[in-house]
């Protein structure tokens, strides 16, 4: 998928609406917000101490990323105006590889 194919996929998506959406076998679940996109993925990272991963990576995450706990799960998140999945990609694989 480049961001022609994602760019038809989310422009019905209307605001609180959810889309799967698979870039180089990663998969985001991507949300609407009025003029916002919100992208996550699962990290899979064994348990970790998130608080503690974040004191000491915290630095490397920009200012629209953030990971998350969710019922002992992780996810990356990162939101954007104009969605990029190549950066959006690039970004997760950092934080996750």
């Amino acid at each position: 998928m480049d961001d022609i194919a994602l760019d038809t996929q989310l422009r019905h998506l209307a605001p609180g609406e959810e889309v799967l959406i698979t870039f180089q076998g990663m998969s985001f679940r991507c949300c609407r917000y009025e003029l916002w996109y919100f992208f996550m993925t699962k990290v899979p990272m064994p348990e970790i101490d998130l608080p503690a991963w974040l004191y000491n990576n915290s630095e490397a995450l920009d200012s629209d990323e953030q990971m998350l706990s969710f019922r002992g799960e992780i996810y990356f998140c990162i939101l954007q105006k104009k969605p990029n999945i190549a950066h959006i990609y690039s970004r997760a694989i950092k934080h996750i590889g």
